[in-house]
């Protein structure tokens, strides 16, 4: 057993060195507890102000929110107990998955335990070996996981190059029986977009499929935070599938994929890290649901949001 932990230890030790150890040796600002920073801050003169987490509108902290949390624990508990296809439903997943499915203009919603394998787990799950996925090279993690997951084709193009994709199409569409394009809607580290009106366009030319992730969209683009085709002006039925997350203007956690309502309940039974997997929490759907509800109610968190935005990028301009 010593040899077998030293021999373990001895393979990641310097992987870790080559990752960036030395960087954090002597301190660094990760992994610090935020609750921490906030408890001592009144004694700062300047406050504590973190612009880090993912709670765009909010709500995370919101009296209603945490009370819906506060009100299911005491109804189901702290958890489901197990899968939602063999005992882990409540009434509260599929009354969330319709709303959300409503307010997006979609046909069905289904719900994820974790947002960043709803991206890993949906590519593997639709393409098979006749069959290729493209992205673009700046494309989030779960997106770029997802598309090596599986035994069919990957390839990228460079970022926000749809010139460039619509050439490798044109020349190799023929090539595949389905090919799906995947990409993100608002891109989390660049802060641009997707121009969804003409990526439509490039699918629909070259009969292929489109996996638009709007993690960091819903809630954010759009008039009402529908996301990237409220902000085009697109019927979001063009599009075959997108993903979002929970974790962000959701207030709360996991992911969700949007789509047909006779695909949604294809995945219900067959895709895999869904039937194998706990069905979120009552806690969790609670927030979410009360998040969404209070998103319509409260359009103006959308508006406050891009106002509050584009002021920071002019105090870093200046």
């Amino acid at each position: 057993m010593s040899s077998e932990i030293t021999s373990f230890l001895t393979y990641a030790e310097p992987r870790f060195r080559l990752s960036g150890k030395s960087m954090i040796e002597n301190g660094h600002p990760y992994f610090v507890p935020t609750d921490t920073l906030e408890d001592v801050s009144a004694q700062w003169p300047e406050g504590y102000l973190s612009v880090s987490p993912y709670d765009y509108l909010g709500l995370m902290h919101d009296p209603e929110t945490t009370e819906a949390a506060k009100k299911a624990i005491d109804r189901h508990g702290t958890g489901v107990g197990g899968s939602r296809l063999v005992c882990g439903e409540r009434s509260e997943h599929r009354v969330f998955e319709n709303a959300m499915a409503e307010f997006l203009g979609v046909g069905g919603v289904l719900t994820i335990i974790s947002g960043y394998l709803t991206n890993f787990s949906l590519i593997g799950h639709v393409l098979g070996s006749q069959d290729l996925v493209i992205t673009v090279e700046l494309s989030h993690n779960s997106i770029i996981m997802g598309c090596e997951s599986g035994k069919f084709d990957f390839q990228t193009h460079p970022h926000n190059d749809l010139a460039a994709l619509d050439r490798f199409l044109t020349e190799n569409r023929a090539k595949y029986a389905r090919v799906l394009i995947a990409t993100d809607g608002l891109v989390s580290m660049d802060g641009d977009l997707t121009d969804l009106p003409a990526l439509l366009d490039i699918k629909e030319q070259h009969d292929a499929w489109l996996l638009l992730d709007e993690g960091h969209s819903y809630g954010v683009l759009g008039q009402t935070g529908r996301g990237l085709s409220e902000h085009y002006g697109v019927d979001p039925k063009r599009i075959e599938m997108t993903v979002g997350t929970h974790s962000k203007s959701f207030a709360s956690s996991g992911g969700f994929i949007a789509t047909e309502a006779d695909v949604i309940e294809w995945l219900r039974f067959t895709l895999p890290r869904f039937v194998f997997s706990v069905g979120l929490p009552p806690t969790t759907i609670a927030s979410a649901h009360m998040a969404l509800d209070k998103l319509q109610e409260e359009p103006w968190r959308v508006a406050q949001l891009r106002s509050s935005s584009r002021f920071f990028v002019q105090l870093l301009r200046d």
